[in-house]
């Protein structure tokens, strides 16, 4: 079985990259470059989505239960991490 997420000694969150990379450094006491190479150099395609059906919608959370607890998780732990300081 895992370790819980909430032993972890830092946790981010890849939506908020630039913020979890800059509380880790304050963290350790480090000035970490914020860098974007993996940024979409196509911005026009960012806005894409996808129609499922509400079948389609409940098979992806059903299949996908574990990661999606996982995530929320981690924006749990990101939030109370920003609460503290």
């Amino acid at each position: 079985m895992a370790a819980p997420l909430a032993e972890a000694a830092f946790v981010g969150v890849a939506e908020r990259y630039a913020e979890s990379l800059q509380r880790l450094g304050t963290r350790l006491g480090w000035q970490l470059p914020i860098l974007t190479r993996n940024q979409n150099p196509d911005r026009t395609k960012l806005g894409a989505s996808y129609e499922l059906t509400q079948e389609e919608a409940r098979l992806l959370r059903e299949w996908n239960r574990r990661d999606l607890a996982l995530y929320e998780e981690a924006l749990r732990l990101t939030r109370a991490d920003k609460l503290a300081g």
